[in-house]
């Protein structure tokens, strides 16, 4: 999707310095830019996406809030564009500690990124604003590198332009480097190996050589862990204690003895987690790890040595199919589950909150809704361990047909549709037999029949989704003279 930017020089008398400006645009909630200054056109703001649509402009003076021009509809421009939107990954450092000194020297790392970016530009604060062009902007390098350094124990927010070859070609990211108390090394997140989930509860210890002092200042019970020692060189030796019910993986091995001398600073192990809920690369070739590190004075920071654990929930993933039924019509509520991976037990439900929870399930799953009706499959590896999704059935009228029988003379004939006092709404054919009627086969050339003895016909209603009603009509013949005609002459 391409994106467009705007940029203003409202006038107005009686006015202040300044103004603010509000954009809604593509149904999302009100977003706020400015201040601004009369007179000059302001710096670009927003990114907005051109297949969202207009954006509605409101511009309001800064001193007097009453004193507003807008909603203004802005059309979004025709795509242009060629710019291959680029992406990227940052791992966020925050500042470490030496004893209870705060050191300041928090990070940000640019470690991954997608497309053809090559420069970047990064400034203080949520919004690029004035920030370095694409001309001036720093050449990205080999990566990861190191983008940003000398961040408070504070914590602070940036912003990193990531260009694509062009001024005009760029994505900016909001990087929040959060306030530390004093995290280092050896750091790394507790995930499942299954899924790459980050796993909560469970506890790290650390044995230390002989005299050193160390921290913990995240224990892994939040998924993650933190320590910093005091700089006595030597052999530090983790223990991570898993929660109940889970164990540390018996086809992932801890590599041995770290020695992180002469590595990049950060050295970064195994992959990070961008979401703070999953790791990015949950792959065991994407992260060794190590129970005992050999430190020694001047090692750089050791990051992302992650830890695996078994014993995950991998939730069935569901897909299910929706459908129209005529009504009266029954139908097979399994046979709407068109998905079940891994396999996990069915049970099926009128409400979601049952579903979640694994109670009522429906004890016949043979279902005759009478209106439209959404039901709700579950599929359960163990009971907290489980995927719902739903099922909605649309029940559409069936057309209800209203006949009578009929009667001719021998010899004679009788159109049917006379028979047919309601249609019910639906097209009608006519059958000679009721299978065929069921099964809309065969129908009769012409509703006109001319039986030579009592006769049963079938005749169908079909509406236009397909749902019908077949009645019996039944063609007798007259017993008696069905009339005469007197040619007596004269004498």
């Amino acid at each position: 999707d391409d994106y467009f930017r705007l940029t203003l020089n409202p006038v107005g008398s009686g006015v202040a310095t300044q103004y603010n400006v509000s954009v809604v645009h593509n149904g999302g909630a009100a977003q706020a830019f400015g201040p601004f200054t009369y007179g000059v056109a302001s710096a670009q703001f927003g990114n907005f996406s051109i297949s969202g649509g207009a954006a509605s402009v409101t511009v309001t003076d800064a001193i007097t809030g009453t004193c507003s021009l807008g909603p203004v509809s802005v059309t979004a421009p025709m795509t242009c564009s060629v710019c291959p939107i680029p992406t990227a990954t940052f791992i966020k450092v925050p500042s470490n500690c030496t004893g209870v000194v705060e050191n300041n020297n928090g990070k940000i790392i640019l470690s991954a990124i997608t497309g053809t970016p090559d420069k970047y530009g990064i400034v203080l604060g949520g919004s690029y604003g004035a920030g370095p062009s694409y001309d001036v902007a720093t050449p990205i390098g080999a990566l990861p590198i190191t983008i940003q350094t000398s961040i408070p124990n504070s914590g602070a927010t940036y912003t990193v332009r990531v260009f694509n070859e062009a001024n005009d070609c760029y994505t900016d990211y909001v990087v929040v480097v959060p306030i530390s108390n004093c995290p280092n090394d050896p750091m790394g997140y507790i995930y499942c190996e299954d899924n790459g989930s980050l796993v909560t509860g469970g506890t790290i210890a650390v044995t230390p050589p002989a005299g050193a002092t160390y921290t913990i200042t995240s224990d892994g019970s939040n998924g993650f862990y933190q320590l910093f020692s005091d700089g006595t060189p030597g052999i530090y030796t983790l223990t991570y204690n898993p929660p109940s019910g889970y164990a540390l993986s018996s086809g992932r091995l801890p590599a041995g003895t770290l020695d992180a001398t002469g590595q990049p600073n950060p050295y970064l192990i195994g992959s990070n987690s961008s979401n703070g809920t999953t790791l990015d690369n949950y792959t065991a070739a994407a992260n060794p790890y190590y129970f005992v590190i050999d430190l020694a004075s001047g090692d750089p920071e050791i990051l992302l040595n992650n830890i695996p654990l078994t014993g995950c929930c991998i939730a069935p993933v569901l897909t299910t199919q929706n459908v129209s039924i005529c009504s009266g019509s029954a139908i097979a509520l399994i046979s709407l589950v068109t998905g079940n991976t891994p396999l996990g037990t069915l049970t099926f439900h009128t409400t979601l909150a049952d579903a979640n929870a694994g109670v009522n399930a429906l004890a016949n799953t043979n279902v005759l809704p009478a209106m439209t009706t959404t039901y709700f499959v579950r599929s359960e590896d163990t009971p907290t361990c489980y995927s719902t999704a739903p099922i909605a059935i649309t029940v559409v009228a069936t057309p209800v047909l209203a006949v009578t029988n009929g009667s001719i003379c021998s010899g004679g004939s009788i159109d049917l549709a006379t028979l047919v006092t309601s249609t019910g709404g639906g097209t009608l054919s006519y059958y000679a037999t009721l299978s065929n009627a069921v099964n809309g086969t065969s129908p009769l050339i012409s509703s006109v029949v001319s039986p030579s003895a009592s006769t049963s016909y079938f005749i169908r209603s079909q509406s236009s989704a397909d749902c019908y009603d077949v009645k019996k009509v039944t063609i007798g013949l007259k017993s008696t003279v069905c009339g005469s005609i007197n040619t007596a002459g004269p004498n």
